[in-house]
């Protein structure tokens, strides 16, 4: 999971552009909220790893255009070994700025929960192709 360069595109419309630091990534990222497409720079960074507990976290902040914050997000995310695989637990937590204040809290809700689901299929598919792969 600390092979960011491999877990940042299980996000949707989430591509590499270049590394920051050690365990900093910079990344472009693009969302459809409601009828607007807002594309943003971001950075990935490795907060926290744990290798015994299999935990990690994930700090992101992403800026529009302008250099103004849209979203500064801790994301955690927990490996454990279930009956079938790998099951990943992820918890987020976000602070919106920009145009995302404008935006309905429901449609911010159907953005987010689609965004999860995506990245959770693209994360199973990641980690089905073996150990080491993540």
């Amino acid at each position: 999971m600390t092979d960011i360069d491999r877990v940042a595109p299980c996000v949707p419309n989430t591509r590499v552009t270049g590394r920051a630091g050690q365990d900093s990534y910079d990344v472009q990222i693009s969302a459809a909220v409601g009828p607007l497409v807002v594309t943003a720079a971001g950075n990935i960074t490795l907060a926290e790893h744990d290798d015994a507990t299999r935990r990690e976290v994930l700090r992101v902040v992403a800026r529009d255009a302008d250099g103004d914050m849209l979203a500064d997000a801790t994301v955690a995310i927990v490996l454990t070994q279930g009956a079938s695989g790998t099951d990943a637990a992820v918890h987020s937590s976000v602070e919106l700025g920009g145009i995302g204040i404008f935006v309905a809290e429901d449609t911010l809700d159907e953005v987010a929960g689609r965004t999860l689901q995506t990245f959770a299929a693209n994360l199973h598919a990641l980690l089905a192709q073996g150990p080491g792969t993540a």
